[in-house]
């Protein structure tokens, strides 16, 4: 429960639009239940804080990515009625034709995608966009660029090894996703990418804010908890905790090594 909080929190030390968090306590009858996470609903909460208004596309990415076998997986999260995709097949239009950064980079963030790509990473959650084309939303605004947002961080701060392929993945990158792949394989934009991520583990990754609230959020839990959910909370506080005490170094060492290889090239998902 406390990993998908914390993912949320670096997301948003970062720069990026993300949903806030919270307990809830689901009773029934006057019978408590269970301790949820209670996340923020993108659609008519975090775009109007962030945006300031809900008048641009926002689209929902589960398995869904900017290629011609993927991108009708997008699911509207607005103007449903309006049979309009125009902005989502100019990026893939200008994908697949390959090396037109200046022309992407009108309608897509770029740079805010680096840091939304890296913070992926960095904590580990290879059910996202970078790692399985899967949990995002992107949002454009009128006159605006698309940008991603974080969605469905559970499976967070334990390991960057995707294992919907059949290679050992680098720790240091991510690059199931199409937009990834293309630029971690562009000479200009690999090292960028790589700068980000080094810039994140120097301004973002705070092993003693992350562990305070990590304790926080574990103490809540086990206040509110009994039998194998308390036992669960322990047991997650644990292995998060080991993860951030043993991520930052990870990283760097293979950073100082020499930039990761993305051996798998850009594919679909195995079990696919």
């Amino acid at each position: 429960m406390i990993r998908t909080q914390l993912a949320y929190y670096v997301f948003e030390r970062a720069g990026l639009p993300a949903p806030r968090t919270g307990f809830a306590q689901v009773n029934i009858n006057g019978q408590d239940i269970q301790l949820y996470v209670n996340v923020e609903q993108i659609e008519h909460y975090v775009v109007p804080r962030v945006y300031g208004d809900d008048e641009g596309n926002l689209y929902e990415g589960t398995i869904s990515d900017f290629s011609d076998d993927l991108r009708d997986s997008f699911e509207k999260k607005n103007h449903v009625k309006v049979n309009d995709w125009r902005d989502l097949d100019v990026v893939s239009t200008l994908l697949e034709l390959g090396g037109v950064w200046e022309y992407l980079g009108k309608i897509v963030d770029l740079e805010q995608f680096l840091t939304f790509w890296a913070v992926e990473t960095l904590i580990g959650h290879f059910d996202g966009y970078a790692g399985n084309k899967n949990n995002f939303q992107i949002y454009r605004p009128q006159r605006g660029k698309f940008q991603f947002i974080p969605w469905g961080a559970d499976q967070v701060f334990a390991t960057s090894d995707v294992p919907y392929d059949d290679f050992a993945n680098p720790q240091s990158v991510m690059a199931h996703g199409l937009l990834a792949n293309r630029l971690y394989n562009d000479s200009y934009w690999r090292p960028r990418y790589l700068d980000r991520l080094r810039s994140l583990l120097t301004g973002v990754w705070d092993e003693t804010a992350l562990n305070a609230r990590a304790d926080i959020l574990s103490w809540t839990v086990a206040s509110h908890s009994r039998g194998i959910q308390k036992i669960v909370a322990d047991h997650e506080k644990y292995w998060v905790k080991a993860f951030i005490g043993f991520r930052k170094a990870e990283l760097l060492t293979e950073l100082e090594r020499h930039p990761a290889e993305w051996p798998g090239g850009w594919r679909a998902p195995n079990w696919r």
